[in-house]
């Protein structure tokens, strides 16, 4: 029965992380207030075809809009998962191994790209009790971060969710997802912080927030990963030639650490397995993404004992040109 509450967590999640932004209609006739777009990063009126439509409020507020979406077509599959890393950030395909920095310095330079560059770090966390997740995502001109701990035992949510505008919270962010920090950082009580320990192998997520019900939830977790060592799966995928996508994905990290819920529960240690997505890509303008991801220990019907599962499943957004999903992996 846990284990199906905990897929249950992990599927209301995925129906809930979704990112429709960028929505451009040739024939949208929006405000000329340039202030208002600025104030107001995502507009929830825009034409009665789009209820509602999110519009940038970059390379040129609210005439952003006069721009139309490219439809390029998905690219051919990208073959088998290599066993190694990439050669470079535009060798595009599936791999086992990280890059040790994502260079898209390439990419073209236009003001644009400040709108279409997004970087995110979602990580999940299963433990026998609780399923737990914290995530950032920058999109330069908003930052999103969320925090939400699901006690598997009796339903109850703590979440936190909040936006920062210009992605003025977002203290430091990182080129790789194998070394540095990424933070997000407001107050001495209020932050998030995913970094990479390269001496220890090792993810250090430190997170101290207060959720929508008032109650402080404070955890610092510890996710083992070599990159030498163990595997995963790097895609590095193209909208187009020169947009391209590269995420990595972790399941199944040995994972220990403490947790603290207000008067709830007091601090307490855990261990667990994690599920990490860490992403930077040259996105779509309008970007649909469904996606389900976390880990799990499962009972093996076949001997009695145990088996670890790692899921990651998407649609949509990393698709072939046969609609089928690069980047799913079990």
């Amino acid at each position: 029965m846990k284990n199906s509450n905990l897929i249950v967590a992990a599927l209301i999640f995925a129906s809930i992380f979704s990112i429709d932004a960028f929505v451009n209609p040739p024939k949208c006739l929006l405000s000329s207030n340039i202030f208002q777009c600025l104030v107001n990063p995502c507009l929830q009126q825009t034409c009665s075809s789009l209820t509602p439509g999110c519009i940038s409020n970059f390379c040129g507020g609210c005439y952003f809009s006069l721009l139309e979406e490219n439809g390029s077509p998905n690219p051919d599959n990208l073959g088998q998962i290599k066993d190694t890393a990439p050669a470079s950030s535009k060798d595009y395909g599936r791999f086992k191994k990280p890059l040790p920095v994502v260079d898209f310095s390439w990419v073209s330079p236009a003001l644009c790209n400040f709108v279409t560059e997004k970087n995110w770090h979602f990580i999940s966390i299963s433990t026998p009790q609780y399923f737990i997740v914290s995530t950032i995502i920058n999109l330069n001109y908003i930052a999103n971060v969320f925090v939400y701990v699901y006690d598997i035992t009796n339903g109850d949510l703590y979440n936190y969710t909040t936006n920062s505008i210009l992605a003025v919270d977002i203290k430091e962010r990182t080129n790789s997802s194998i070394s540095g920090c990424t933070v997000f950082n407001r107050s001495s009580s209020e932050y998030v912080s995913h970094c990479y320990n390269q001496q220890e192998n090792r993810y250090e997520i430190n997170v101290n927030v207060t959720t929508n019900n008032s109650i402080q939830v404070s955890f610092a977790f510890r996710i083992n990963y070599s990159s030498v060592n163990d595997q995963s799966l790097v895609l590095l995928y193209p909208f187009k030639p020169t947009q391209p996508a590269y995420t990595h994905h972790l399941a199944t990290q040995p994972t220990q650490g403490t947790m603290k819920i207000g008067n709830i529960l007091p601090e307490s240690s855990f261990t667990g397995l994690s599920t990490t997505d860490w992403t930077l890509a040259y996105q779509k303008r309008v970007t649909r993404w469904k996606w389900a991801s976390f880990s799990v220990i499962a009972h093996d019907i076949t001997n009695g004992g145990s088996v670890t599962i790692g899921i990651n499943l998407s649609n949509e957004l990393y698709d072939d040109k046969n609609n089928i999903s690069m980047e799913n992996t079990i």
